[in-house]
């Protein structure tokens, strides 16, 4: 897949990882947010209204900023699929899982795209895989298996139905995470960005119908801020960050990043909403966030991405 020949010269390591982490404290929002909102509208049609509107408003900056909206036929072709893994399945998941346990635990399974994505870095894309990002990963799993079995003590909260929603809403992110990268948008980013999330949110909306779901939405101020707040903060603005700072780095390498969403989506949790969390708990949110400073002492981040960019003459 040939790039689009350009002299823009390459952003910064630092640019990159302030991109990244911008995108990990807005993804950090989703879940107590998301748990907020669901008492006003059924999950799918919450998904579905905060991935259309979110595209919307990408769409609309492509045009003010590129003049256009619509990627080259190279990309036009994946919008559908990648609408479909990366909105629909991802989004349809994400949105469910809050409804069958705690905001905290499901943004903890929902935010391990690290373990995922270090594991697909090293088999797509050829990324290097060492001993200390793969002792990361088992510590990293280690914490998630530690949260899903306390977790699942408490019947009552349906606890295992929402694990295995939120861990798949990290498996399926990552598959897109993958995908993007490998495509190399270049500067029809935020067109092919804004594009799937349009046709995602679509196919969340006839799901919802489909479904059954109820099409009722409960309008208050509570509601349009939380509706405003994911749709062009954790949608919008995180998905193009991610997807922007994986077109320049490894995605193994900025993946780590990745497991401080949890963390702040915890914290905001306990402050906002009022959950609590066991000493367990506690424990197993400590190896991920330990399982970070493996992979951070990996030494120095990898250019392999900027250096692959710039063979290619991508953007």
């Amino acid at each position: 897949m040939t790039g689009i020949v350009s002299d823009v010269r390459q952003p910064s390591r630092r640019l990159v990882f302030g991109a990244t982490i911008g995108a990990v404290l807005l993804m950090g929002i989703c879940y107590p947010a998301i748990k907020l909102g669901l008492p006003h509208a059924s999950p799918l049609l919450f998904g579905g209204m905060r991935s259309v509107l979110g595209g919307s408003a990408l769409l609309l900056a492509a045009v003010v900023i590129k003049g256009s909206a619509w990627p080259p036929a190279r990309l036009a072709g994946w919008i559908l699929p990648l609408g479909l893994v990366a909105t629909a399945l991802t989004y349809g998941l994400l949105f469910s899982s809050p409804a069958f346990t705690a905001s905290g635990l499901t943004c903890v399974l929902g935010n391990t795209q690290p373990l995922f994505l270090t594991l697909l870095g090293v088999i797509v894309l050829g990324e290097p895989l060492t001993k200390y990002r793969l002792l990361g990963l088992s510590i990293g799993f280690a914490g998630v298996i530690l949260l899903a079995t306390t977790q699942s003590f408490h019947p009552s909260d349906r606890t295992q139905e929402g694990i295995l929603l939120a861990v798949g809403t990290a498996a399926a992110s990552s598959v897109a995470s993958i995908w993007v990268k490998a495509l190399k948008p270049g500067k029809h980013l935020i067109a092919l960005t804004g594009w799937q999330l349009v046709v995602g949110g679509i196919f969340l909306l006839v799901l919802s119908r489909l479904l059954g779901e109820s099409g009722a939405v409960h309008f208050d101020a509570n509601f349009i801020v939380l509706l405003a707040l994911l749709s062009l903060g954790s949608t919008a603005a995180a998905t193009f960050l991610w997807f922007w700072a994986l077109q320049h780095g490894d995605a193994s390498e900025l993946g780590r990043f990745l497991f401080l969403a949890p963390v702040f989506g915890v914290a905001l949790a306990v402050a906002w909403i009022g959950e609590s969390l066991d000493l367990w708990e506690m424990a197993g949110m400590l190896l991920i966030v330990l399982s970070l400073l493996f992979a951070k002492a990996s030494g120095r981040p990898s250019d392999s991405g900027n250096r692959e960019i710039e063979r290619k003459g991508a953007v």
